[in-house]
């Protein structure tokens, strides 16, 4: 695996994110700036226009991880095969952003702008902690909360979790089922290593292809 990326911004260009140091301005003001370390970074600018709800979407292919940091200061590292839309900058009163695949955020505390993660029709909900959300696994949505609090919310029904916890969303049914865990092997990703604890070989291998874009049957 290696850092890269595709950035699309509200404008609908698209940037490739490799090789070349970069820095994007979006029609905000917003400025966004890419290090070859393989990061991206949101910041404000003094000139910056309100009033515009952009989106900018963040694109991980097969054999890729990056890591990001949000105009709030929030930092959020984005695992193989995954995807992330974002506002530039948030607004007031929440701060919200949609992922599809796997990411660890590590939220900016407000405790007046809630931070909102959206995965289909469930939402995880913090203030300020470390967490990581996956949906590779078919049919289920693993959120592990490593420090602080968040809730998990889906059709009306709302439950905390606690640091070293796994709530595991199941959409077929709208169930939602809370385990303590070693949050290890579910975090190790994010440090460039792979922690299995106990786990089927068909898992292990769907981890492995993504990381190192393979084909494994």
């Amino acid at each position: 695996g290696s850092s890269q990326a595709i950035l699309h911004l509200s404008s609908g260009q698209s940037y490739r994110l490799k090789d070349n140091e970069q820095k994007i301005k979006e029609n905000d003001g917003t400025m966004i700036a890419f290090s070859t370390r393989g990061s991206l970074r949101y910041s404000r600018s003094s000139s910056q226009r309100n009033g515009e709800e952009l989106t900018n979407r963040l694109e991980i292919p097969r054999g890729g991880e990056f890591q990001l940091t949000l105009a709030d200061g929030t930092q959020v590292w984005l695992n193989a095969e995954s995807e992330l839309q974002y506002p530039p900058s948030f607004s007031d009163k929440e701060r919200v952003v949609r992922l599809k695949g796997e990411a660890y955020f590590k939220v900016a505390k407000n405790n007046h702008r809630p931070f909102i993660v959206q995965i289909d029709e469930m939402a995880v909900k913090v203030y300020g902690t470390q967490f990581n959300i996956s949906t590779h696994e078919q049919n289920k949505i693993e959120t592990v909360l490593v420090e602080g609090q968040v809730s998990i919310i889906c059709r009306n029904q709302e439950k905390m979790l606690k640091p070293s916890q796994k709530a595991t969303f199941i959409p077929e049914n709208g169930e939602i089922f809370i385990d303590e865990v070693d949050v290890l092997p579910y975090t190790a990703w994010k440090d460039g290593n792979f922690v299995f604890h106990n786990e089927e070989l068909g898992s292990i291998m769907d981890k492995l292809a993504r990381w190192y874009d393979l084909n494994v049957f």
